[in-house]
């Protein structure tokens, strides 16, 4: 008889207000395998984060071999939300699953007694569920695809966290590992919020670049703590990252942002400018012009005019233009 195993992959969507200053977002996650089963391991995984003004699309790749010498079923369980006195999460929007590369029917079920004896999923109430089998030693291939939300903080920064701590529950280490949070549709390295990373020592095994367009987690042969998390966090320019959207502000929440007050002044000039380059705006100024036409994601707009810039970004300009000023008279 094939031995069955329980997994979930561990991803879920938290919109909560906390004490009025932050707004939790999404947080993604890999598989979790409610029973141990020594036979299957995690030999891969590739995460891709693609970020955008209000929410993320996030494209997963999981890799399992079955090191055993018998066939195994494992039925997968991805949680869609759940619900508490304190706390209520978002449904999971656009979910996919495909198996080898072929799209794989799933079921929408509710909480099972095998979910309840894990005290941090007891939460959730319904999971979208599918059957893989394992012939011995097969790897297989899980695909799964969803849209999140991004989170924000009263430090002005918006954020998207991936937790990888439910690996350590497979057969041994992942043994090659890979999150890419990409920010190229919103933001370059500039709006990227260093000081999140620079008191934070890096645990051995994993690593972290920091690109113009990504930031990049990898790891070989690693075992995450349960509740180990990646994370980004970026200088929201484009709206409030926390609270309600009628909520009038006379100075911008980055105001006390220890990274903004460090920047010199050809990065702040540079950060000011791209704010209007990401609606096209088309530059006079000939280093301005070619730096911009030199990205990617430029797309010139004759049409955009500097004054359809939004209230909260035009409080971000007034504050970025401040700093700059003040560099310069120094």
């Amino acid at each position: 008889m094939k031995h069955i195993l329980i997994s979930l992959l561990f991803v879920f969507s938290i919109a909560t207000i906390i004490a009025n200053d932050a707004f939790l977002g999404s947080r993604g996650g890999n598989v979790f395998p409610i029973i141990r089963n020594e036979s299957i391991r995690m030999v891969k995984e590739e995460i891709r984060v693609v970020m955008e003004k209000d929410s993320c699309r996030v494209y997963c790749k999981f890799w399992f071999k079955n090191l055993g010498t018998k066939a195994e079923n494992v039925f997968m369980g991805f949680p869609d939300y759940f619900e508490n006195m304190t706390e209520i999460s978002n449904p999971l929007r656009g979910f996919t699953c495909a198996v080898n590369g072929h799209i794989t029917a799933f079921d929408k079920r509710t909480q099972t007694t095998e979910v309840d004896k894990i005290p941090e999923l007891k939460r959730y109430e319904k999971w979208f569920c599918w059957n893989v089998n394992f012939k011995p030693g097969e790897t297989v291939l899980i695909e799964n695809n969803y849209n999140g939300d991004l989170g924000g903080s009263a430090d002005g920064t918006c954020s998207f966290s991936y937790l990888i701590g439910t690996a350590q529950t497979w057969s041994s280490t992942i043994a090659n590992g890979k999150v890419i949070f990409d920010y190229s549709k919103i933001a370059s390295k500039a709006f990227v919020d260093t000081t999140f990373y620079s008191d934070r020592t890096l645990p051995k095994g994993l690593e972290r670049s920091i690109y113009n367009d990504s930031i990049v987690f990898s790891y070989n042969n690693y075992l995450p703590k349960w509740n180990e998390t990646l994370k980004v966090n970026l200088l929201c320019y484009w709206k409030c990252p926390y609270g309600g959207s009628q909520e009038v502000f006379t100075e911008s929440p980055i105001l006390g942002n220890i990274m903004v007050k460090t920047l010199n002044q050809q990065t702040l000039r540079l950060m000011r400018n791209e704010m209007f380059a990401r609606h096209g705006y088309i530059f006079n100024d000939t280093e301005l012009k070619n730096y911009f036409m030199s990205q990617s994601w430029y797309k010139p707009n004759p049409t955009f005019n500097p004054n359809q810039l939004n209230e909260f970004e035009q409080l971000f300009l007034k504050y970025l233009k401040n700093l700059e000023e003040d560099k310069h008279v120094k």
